[in-house]
């Protein structure tokens, strides 16, 4: 498995507003997606700390926070038949992210929405991943409290900021989420 290698199989039109290469090197995009995956070197190294902390399992529903281009969300499904769900604020990155998805005929819905104003059932989503995101949210102990609500009985939420790697754990009844908190630094 390459990071994002299926991206090899996008039409040009997408693969554009994803790289906005000149012609010439549209071509080549296709090629290089196909050797060398998605071309974001910090990204690939998440993206394999991430799947080792979250162990993804086939049709677990697993929220995106802060999805941006959905790459993590489409690879979740392209690779492990999981049910993703991607949130990000910006329009044209759920747009583009939700066109991947369709093309590739992917398990995965994208919605705009501003992470603090989730509105999905309580116990939605089996896993939660938010990378480096929860800096650039005001209320980020509200936002916890409420992905741990968002989570189902014993489910996983892995934010990853540049700093460290947080791994936060949803008991049967936790009695204050920010005590669920467990630092694992890198």
């Amino acid at each position: 498995m390459i990071y994002g290698d299926f991206y090899s199989n996008l039409p040009d039109k997408i693969l554009e507003r994803i790289s906005r290469p000149n012609r010439k090197l549209l071509r080549l995009s296709k090629y290089y997606f196909r050797y060398f995956g998605y071309p974001d070197l910090a990204g690939r190294g998440r993206f394999k700390r991430v799947l080792k902390m979250l162990d993804p399992k086939k049709q677990e529903k697993i929220l995106d926070a802060g999805c941006g281009n959905g790459i993590y969300s489409n690879s979740l499904s392209y690779y492990f038949r999981c049910e993703s769900v991607g949130v990000d604020i910006d329009r044209k990155r759920i747009d583009l992210a939700q066109d991947i998805a369709d093309y590739l005929n992917l398990k995965a819905k994208f919605y705009k929405n501003d992470l603090e104003k989730l509105t999905f059932p309580d116990k939605t989503f089996a896993k939660i991943v938010c990378l480096e995101v929860i800096e650039h949210i005001n209320e980020d102990r509200r936002l916890i409290s409420n992905f741990q609500r968002l989570l189902k009985n014993k489910g996983d939420q892995i934010d990853l900021d540049l700093d460290r790697i947080t791994l936060f754990c949803q008991a049967e009844e936790p009695a204050d989420p920010l005590h669920m908190r467990i630092d694992h630094h890198t």
